[in-house]
């Protein structure tokens, strides 16, 4: 898999492994250059690449030319290399709306009320004097703070009735946030160097695993794995011993209030957290409930309305 910066190229171009990569200049201005032509997707990093894809055929220098006895003579490269002044220009994907942009067009088709529709009705519960209505229309404003304690106690049902309307995403909402999260796996930040990641082939699959091994511990192997299929279900093990099974498609779906439509990678990470913080501070054996108990508890903490998210 050849890891292009561009949004969804890798899935697109998938049957041309072998296609020609290219990294971003270390030229800070070039590097400008790049990073404002490029689509909008995440901020440019100095290790990204771009595929021959998104350049003019004339930008690729594939073979060495020399003149011998008058002619000119070409040798193919073994790597192309790019002409000094090209810049990535050839792009499937739209770039997406500026934030202030998306929200003024949503402002437009709202509708404002007029000064004329608007009442407030104030109740004093220390005064008795009478409510007085000038519209057959209502806000009404309660100073009493009785009412405290009892909105504090509906709270929680509200959220609970809130996370409720979250429906699972269909197939195809399934398969694309798969298909983000296997193209920008390695966005996720891995808790320690003892991490790595994995990805099938044929893209069933994208996986995390843990090993340690503890010389001084009389050549013990610590083991630790998070998978998470196309599906969107995810499995983690400790030691042999399967720990976690729950879909999380829920946690992974854009935010309603996302423009962008970001998947959020922030549960993965959290998950990886507690596996490493399980390893690190637990000594000898631990139960395979209390682990499934803190990672089910891991998930339950991130609400999928949540407006707090790790970057």
């Amino acid at each position: 898999m050849r890891n292009c910066y561009v949004y969804a190229c890798d899935r697109k171009h998938k049957d041309d492994p072998k296609r020609a990569m290219f990294n971003v200049p270390k030229d800070p201005e070039k590097f400008e250059d790049w990073r404002l032509a490029l689509p909008i997707h995440r901020p440019l990093r100095p290790h990204d690449r771009v595929c021959e894809k998104h350049f003019r055929p004339e930008d690729i220098q594939r073979d060495w030319s020399y003149q011998i006895q008058g002619q000119t003579r070409k040798l193919m490269r073994s790597k192309p290399v790019l002409m000094p002044d090209a810049v990535p220009c050839f792009f499937d994907t739209v770039k997406t709306l500026h934030k202030k942009e998306a929200k003024q067009s949503r402002r437009k088709k709202i509708q404002q009320p007029s000064e004329e529709s608007n009442l407030l009705v104030v109740v004093e519960s220390q005064q008795d004097e009478p409510i007085c209505v000038e519209q057959t229309s209502m806000v009404v404003l309660i100073e009493d703070n009785s009412m405290d304690d009892a909105i504090k106690q509906l709270a929680p049902s509200i959220s609970k009735e809130v996370e409720l309307l979250e429906t699972e995403p269909d197939a195809a909402t399934k398969e694309s946030i798969f298909e983000e999260l296997y193209d920008n796996i390695y966005e996720v930040e891995l808790p320690s160097t003892l991490w790595g990641v994995h990805r099938e082939p044929d893209r069933k699959f994208a996986a995390f695993s843990r090993f340690e091994w503890c010389q001084s511990d009389g050549n013990v192997v610590k083991s630790v794995s998070l998978l998470i299929d196309c599906s969107l279900a995810c499995r983690a093990w400790y030691s042999g011993k399967i720990v976690l099974e729950r879909n999380i498609s829920l946690k992974l779906a854009p935010k309603p209030d996302d423009e962008e439509k970001k998947v959020r990678f922030n549960v993965i990470m959290d998950l990886l957290d507690k596996l490493e913080q399980t390893v690190t501070e637990t000594k000898g054996s631990v139960g395979v409930e209390n682990i499934t108990k803190s990672l089910e508890m891991c998930i339950k903490s991130e609400s999928p309305i949540s407006t707090s998210d790790k970057k």
